[in-house]
């Protein structure tokens, strides 16, 4: 991959967390999650799809994972600390980012 690709993929990531972070700054709890798991789940699906691509193996399985998570809300309803899961692993992808 070019560093042309690597310097908007990286700059892609950084949007979608900034508004991973927009969105979750308005949630604090479970029922919140569930009313934005569709929004808050297509920017998890981007992280997901640009972080391997760039080397970043472990974002994108937190990702992935965070994304599996969303998806069985928006199909299934919410499941005790919902909120607090996805808040741990929206934080540990901000660290290794």
């Amino acid at each position: 991959m070019s560093d042309e690709f690597f310097r908007v993929a990286r700059m892609e990531i950084k949007e979608e967390i900034s508004k991973i972070e927009k969105i979750f700054s308005k949630c604090s709890t479970d029922r919140h999650i569930q009313d934005n798991a569709d929004n808050i789940e297509q920017h998890f699906h981007k992280i997901k799809g640009l972080a391997p691509m760039m080397g970043e193996v472990n974002i994108g399985k937190i990702a992935s994972v965070t994304d599996d998570i969303l998806k069985h809300i928006t199909n299934n309803g919410i499941f005790p600390d919902s909120y607090l899961i996805l808040v741990e692993s929206f934080q540990k992808i901000k660290i290794l980012f």
